[in-house]
């Protein structure tokens, strides 16, 4: 079951990708349209490894022990490129969960 909802995750992301000027090409995407725009995805912390791992072909398994998705933490992700480039997604920032200071470690140990 979960590799069917990672596999769901994963087209549908390449799916809205493609929208945007953003098309897979095997472990690459390729850029069918300049964009310059920025935009907020929202998702559970399974879903978010399971589009981390895809957009940077790393395990899912992987993801969530070494990367491990905070709820509501921001990453930022750059697929800067020109039209026909052959791109590899870029991370500029992985869940950042700055804006909710104090709140992990009061989660963590109050336990």
């Amino acid at each position: 079951i979960l590799h069917e909802h990672i596999q769901r995750v994963t087209e549908g992301i390449d799916t809205f990708l493609a929208g945007l000027g953003y098309a897979r090409e095997g472990h690459y995407y390729r850029v069918t349209e300049e964009n310059d725009h920025t935009y907020i995805l929202v998702s559970h912390a399974g879903s978010s490894g399971a589009v981390l791992g895809h957009l940077l072909n790393l395990p899912f398994p992987f993801v969530c022990s070494t990367m491990s998705p905070d709820f509501t933490g921001i990453s930022i992700i750059n697929f800067r490129g020109k039209t026909g480039q052959l791109i590899t997604p870029r991370v500029e920032l992985l869940s950042d969960a700055r804006h909710i200071d104090g709140l992990r470690v009061e989660m963590e140990y109050k336990q």
